[in-house]
């Protein structure tokens, strides 16, 4: 079940990398982009909650490779930074070996 979730969740990468590359002024799309990001994502997170108890350290991994790439951000990507922290506070200690 972990695999295909993982997968899935890369998509974030490129949507994080999507909205930083665009400014952010007003009527930017950018803001729009950073929103898919962090609906993405909570749509990741979501599915992430219901797979249940999850032990597996990849996941770990991708949840401190996504704070990393939203580090610094604001509005919808800060969203996407914390909701990757608490993810990521909230596994089971098995996972962290």
């Amino acid at each position: 079940m972990v695999e295909p979730l993982l997968e899935a969740g890369r998509l974030t990468f490129d949507l994080v990398k999507e909205a930083k590359t665009q400014s952010a002024r007003p009527g930017d799309p950018a803001a729009d982009r950073a929103k898919r990001a962090l609906q993405f994502f909570d749509m990741w997170h979501n599915a992430m909650n219901n797979a249940g108890k999850v032990e597996d350290p990849r996941v770990l991994t991708f949840l401190e490779e996504v704070q990393r790439a939203t580090e610094g951000s604001e509005g919808d990507l800060w969203d996407v930074w914390k909701m990757a922290k608490d993810l990521d506070e909230a596994l089971p200690a098995a996972a962290v070996k």
